[in-house]
């Protein structure tokens, strides 16, 4: 399940993957605030 749901498997790899996908996930939401701001 390589990729897949992170929370389902407790391992150093998938935490690795959890967190980068996080990261991609907080791009957008930044850059959402930042325009949300500058309005």
């Amino acid at each position: 399940m390589s990729g897949g749901g992170g929370d389902s498997e407790k391992s150093d790899h998938t935490s690795s993957n959890t967190a980068d996908t996080n990261t991609k996930t907080e791009i957008p939401k930044i850059t959402y605030t930042k325009l949300s701001v500058s309005k």
